[in-house]
């Protein structure tokens, strides 16, 4: 799809008829309004503002997805807020710049724990755990690992001793997938240093 999109049908039907119609999802208006008649607010928003989208259509299908979306906490749509004292396209204009702060608040509070989470220091259990042991008895149980990037991941941090961001990078992981490959390679780690202990 290329937009803006022709809007004929709705170019100059009033808020008070367009409004009920997108409330209702009805299709033709909706692909005609958040595609046709808005899509330049959407597109100049999506140029100057945080989206995290790969294009404008995309912007527009996530907001309008979070839109008309029901809220459990307050039982309702953000489009039932609309309240006819300004014009449609003006509010959802409002609205559109709101999420994408609020979506830039999200990304920066995530790579703010992200980067929170880089600094601390590896599992001590598991450091003390792999400094008690003979070398080849560490070599051993990484060997015997099923997850290759897994044992070579536990090798960096608690063996070589480098740090979880060094270790992401070499092993080319982002960091918010290196979080939950981290804490499943510590699990494998311990379910074949559990299993070969009781034998």
């Amino acid at each position: 799809m290329k937009i803006p999109v022709p809007f004929p049908h709705i170019a100059n039907m009033s808020d008070a008829q367009l409004v009920p119609k997108i409330k209702d999802r009805k299709e033709r208006e909706t692909v005609e309004f958040f595609y046709g008649k808005a899509a330049p607010i959407f597109i100049k928003l999506f140029n100057g503002y945080f989206t995290d989208c790969q294009t404008p259509i995309e912007f527009i299908d996530d907001f309008y997805a979070d839109l008309m979306v029901e809220r459990q906490s307050v039982g309702s749509r953000k489009i039932d807020g609309f309240a006819y004292d300004c014009l449609f396209k003006n509010w959802i204009g409002k609205i559109a710049l709101i999420f994408c702060f609020d979506r830039y608040s999200m990304k920066e509070k995530r790579n703010e724990a992200l980067s929170d989470y880089a600094k601390l220091n590896p599992e001590p259990q598991l450091m003390q755990n792999i400094a008690s042991l003979d070398r080849r008895d560490v070599s051993m149980l990484l060997s015997m690992m099923p997850n290759r990037q897994y044992s070579e991941l536990i090798r960096m941090v608690y063996v070589d001793g480098m740090t979880l961001h060094d270790t992401a990078e070499t092993l080319g992981v982002e960091m918010d997938r290196f979080f939950n490959m981290h804490r499943r390679a510590k699990l494998q780690y311990t379910q074949v240093y559990n299993k070969e202990i009781r034998k």
